[in-house]
């Protein structure tokens, strides 16, 4: 692809950054048919929703199950402190599935620990998920780690 229309309808020189080699090589063997399967692709995304809105994680889009072969990646990242939080603790469990049915007891507050501590869930969202103040869900957290020492 040598050159592009301007806004008069003209033919242009592409940008020397511009590389449109690899991506077109995605779409078809040839440059025709790339060309032509590309702009199917486009004109078929165009006034759909935004795949962003399902974005998890900020980061992961896709089915349940590639998310979870790519949550590998991300072992052991969750106190690098330059990655966002959002980011570094992409592939932690849903509250549901760490506290079960637990909502009481020594069980729960193990629960509100591990959610804090090794998943990164704020006092916020583990109190909302709760049905508790995120000040209590702070003592709690308090006491677990004095009965760690």
């Amino acid at each position: 692809m040598k050159s592009k229309q301007n806004t008069r309808g003209q033919l242009s020189e592409k940008p020397k950054f511009l590389s449109s080699d690899w991506i077109l090589a995605q779409f078809g063997p040839d440059l025709a048919t790339a060309r032509r399967s590309y702009k199917e692709f486009v004109l078929a995304g165009i006034r759909k929703e935004s795949p962003w809105k399902h974005l998890k994680g900020r980061i992961f889009l896709g089915k349940e199950n590639f998310i979870e072969e790519v949550k590998e990646f991300l072992k052991g990242k969750e106190r690098i402190k330059e990655i966002p939080r959002m980011e570094r603790f992409a592939g932690r469990p849903a509250l549901s599935k760490i506290f079960g049915d637990t909502r009481k007891g020594v069980a729960r507050d193990e629960r509100i620990y591990t959610a804090h501590v090794r998943y990164g869930y704020t006092l916020t969202e583990i109190g909302d998920f709760l049905g508790i103040h995120y000040s209590t869900v702070s003592k709690v957290l308090k006491k677990v780690k004095r009965g760690k020492k």
